[in-house]
């Protein structure tokens, strides 16, 4: 099993036997104390070493000769305890020393940093706390610091720890509890602390725990412990604080400066020292990523995302999207400035911007409450391309979108007397506009964004013929025209046919009349009349 988690890792050749282990129990050798003791690093307290004991004269022949294979394992076990914590060698230590070296480090970065500007007296007992987060591109790791104002000085560190799941909510949780962290330095008197992050300022100051799978789940914990070693009568308040104004407050003083060390540093060359990750808050379980660190969040979510991701990969990308392969022709007038009804040109609107709302990309917004699967029951994520071009409830859109282009195109050629053997590499394409085939660039239809070949390739055999420029340009022009209001126009019909339906499957269900039915004891039945006109009388003798 170890060979399989660990490829880069060789194990000593010589496995020890059962029977040899049995030898050894029977001596009273039986835990690995018994045969030496770990020598550990003086700073972080792991194990770095094993020294084994020397093994008596007076023991056994049998104990003897199995002892050289005892060693050769010793000197590997090292090595393979920190192979198995390569997530973080901290793991080999127990919470309360993970906790207390965390809490070191951030006192001796706190340290280490240089005096803030004199906009706060020093003596001032109140502290602010600020984060500041730089969004990178999908290879990179988004930057994330985190500052803290504190007694004229300022912290300042990252999360690059974090890897990509360093988010601008784990930055504002990490800097309140780095702030709390600083000031058991000096718990004299009770202290404010002032942060711009609303979430966190109620959800800490609340009597709730954490929400279950919150991506800043171990750091809030870290602040309750850290809130509840306070004594009584040295009590902290935590405060909110509106950020950018212009106010001249305490509190919107020490802001600033929190909010100015944290976004400074993101542009220095060598960004201030990572903070360590509160695992000693973490559940006794926790999934890791080599790419995403920890993974703290909802795991279904997780990997539904992380399918989705993978997925996308494999697609053109719609964030990226470019012209340059299509027809350079510009679009037609009347869709975009003169239709009745511009429900088409939003559509593309949104879908070249990419924030068309498909159930995908709300999910992956949202996180919470949103499925990404396709909403008319595909075991498949509901992005634009499936709504588009995959999702078979609109196949019979599709086909009639086809036919119709392939009519009006041969009516196209036919008045401008193309003659029949050059009329067929053109139909093909404008029978194959939504589906997915090799006349696309990349294999990938877009018809959604009402784009297609470049007609100056699909007809460049008229170019051989007796055609006028003048009339060819015409031609294609005419064919450009079609084809870019026949998609657009099927695109959002698509479109509407899915927010109608999405839209009717959340409204709440009309309830349903039913008429009251009284009923009347056996010696009054027979009182009542119902006249042909439906009337109801009551009878009385």
């Amino acid at each position: 099993m170890l060979t399989l988690s660990l490829p880069n890792y060789h194990l000593p050749r010589d496995l020890i036997p059962p029977r040899t282990f049995s030898n050894f129990t029977r001596y009273d050798m039986s835990l690995l104390s018994h045969f030496g003791a770990w020598a550990l690093d003086p700073d972080t307290h792991v194990p770095s070493s094993f020294l084994p004991n020397v093994l008596p004269p007076s023991a056994p022949r049998t104990l003897h000769r199995d002892w050289p294979l005892f060693l050769t394992w010793f000197h590997a076990l090292p090595l393979l305890l920190l192979l198995l914590a390569r997530s973080d060698p901290l793991l080999l230590t127990s919470r309360p020393q993970r906790q207390s070296l965390a809490e070191n480090v951030i006192h001796t970065l706190f340290r280490l940093q240089s005096p803030s500007p004199n906009t706060v007296p020093p003596s001032s007992p109140s502290l602010a706390s600020d984060a500041s987060l730089v969004p990178c591109s999908p290879s990179l790791q988004p930057s994330v610091i985190f500052a803290v104002t504190l007694g004229g000085r300022t912290l300042t560190a990252t999360l690059a720890n974090f890897r990509s799941s360093a988010s601008i909510l784990r930055g504002e949780a990490y800097g309140i509890a780095a702030a709390l962290v600083l000031s058991m330095a000096d718990i004299q008197c009770p202290q404010t602390l002032y942060s711009d992050h609303l979430t966190s300022v109620n959800l800490i100051n609340s009597s709730t725990h954490p929400p279950v799978c919150s991506p800043a789940q171990s750091i809030y914990r870290r602040i309750r412990d850290l809130l509840s070693r306070r004594p009584p009568t040295a009590a902290l308040s935590l405060q909110h604080v509106r950020a950018h104004t212009s106010s001249t407050s305490p509190a919107a003083l020490l802001n600033r400066v929190a909010d100015h060390a944290a976004s400074s540093s993101q542009r220095l060359l060598q960004p201030p020292p990572p903070a360590p990750i509160p695992t000693f808050f973490m559940d006794d379980y926790m999934p890791f990523s080599s790419a995403d660190g920890w993974v703290e969040a909802n795991l279904t979510d997780y990997v539904q995302s992380k399918v989705f991701s993978l997925r996308s990969r494999r697609l053109p990308s719609t964030s990226l999207f470019s012209l340059v392969p299509y027809d350079y022709r510009p679009p037609p007038d009347y869709p975009y400035l003169q239709a009745p009804s511009f429900f088409s040109a939003v559509v593309q609107l949104y879908l070249r911007a990419n924030q068309l709302d498909t159930a995908a990309r709300l999910s992956s917004r949202l996180h919470v409450g949103e499925q990404p699967y396709c909403r008319f029951g595909c075991l498949t994520y509901e992005d634009a391309r499936h709504i588009f071009v995959h999702c078979p409830r609109f196949d019979a859109l599709r086909r009639e979108m086809d036919e119709t282009t392939a009519q009006a195109t041969v009516t196209f050629l036919d008045v401008f007397r193309v003659p029949p053997h050059f009329q067929g590499h053109i139909i093909q394409h404008a029978q194959h506009l939504s589906h997915d085939s090799a006349s696309w660039p990349f294999g990938h239809t877009m018809y959604f964004y009402g784009v297609f070949l470049p007609l100056d390739d699909i007809t460049r055999s008229l170019t051989n013929t007796s055609f006028p420029n003048r009339q060819l340009n015409t031609l294609r022009l005419r064919i450009s025209a079609t084809w870019h209001t026949a998609c657009i126009r099927l695109a959002g019909r698509i479109w509407g046919i899915a927010k109608c339906s999405h839209r009717e499957s959340t409204l709440p269900a009309v309830p349903t009349t039913h008429r009251s039915v009284a009923t009347l004891p056996s010696h009054l039945s027979s009182s009542i009349v119902l006249s042909k006109q439906n009337k109801l009388s009551l009878r009385f003798t």
